[in-house]
């Protein structure tokens, strides 16, 4: 689910014109394992996904010919979008940036895929260093909090009464299931 979000955020952040001392920024989805990547860089999570609301009659099983059905529901999705920069300049730069760009996305992509009933930001920003421990020079973080209300959906595809594949993100074609639970038939 994250893919989508750091391709856009990473499509944005590489069309920027920056400012003098701002040096580009990496979008990727975990923080690194094996030494620290080349600051600035930006780390995005989907953090919570919480059901708010099923629609009335939404266990009423209505297939399509091929024995596929979508149960819709609406939920909640908090994603973290976390910028790590040596300067703190370069943080909020990048910490501002970010906020423009999602709210430009809830007007342009999230209304398109279903992402935009409802949408609110939050950011922080705060230094790390522990100059008593001797972790010095330290850097800057900023973490921006984007909360949805939007769509949930889950496809269900039959062999009945048997359950052959279930795609957790409502994918609409039969060859396009997530999880295989019929290995002889999937």
């Amino acid at each position: 689910m994250n893919s989508w979000l750091i391709r856009l955020l990473q499509a944005a952040l590489n069309n920027l014109i920056l400012p003098a001392g701002i040096q580009p920024a990496v979008v990727m989805t975990k923080m690194p394992t094996n030494g620290w990547p080349a600051m600035p860089f930006v780390t995005v999570n989907l953090e919570i996904i919480q059901q708010n609301e099923t629609a009335i009659g939404e266990d009423v099983v209505n297939p399509t010919q091929d024995n596929v059905w979508t149960l819709f529901a609406t939920a909640q999705r908090t994603w973290r979008v976390t910028v790590t920069s040596p300067d703190a300049e370069e943080r909020d730069f990048y910490r501002d940036t970010l906020l423009s760009i999602l709210r430009i996305l809830d007007a342009t992509v999230f209304s398109e895929i279903g992402l935009n009933n409802t949408h609110s930001l939050q950011a922080t920003s705060y230094p790390v260093a522990k100059e008593r421990d001797g972790r010095i020079p330290g850097f800057y973080c900023a973490d921006i909090i984007l909360d949805t209300d939007s769509s949930f959906a889950t496809s269900v595809r039959t062999n009945y009464p048997i359950i052959v594949g279930v795609s957790p993100d409502g994918a609409y074609t039969s060859s396009n299931f997530t999880v295989i639970l019929d290995p002889l038939n999937g």
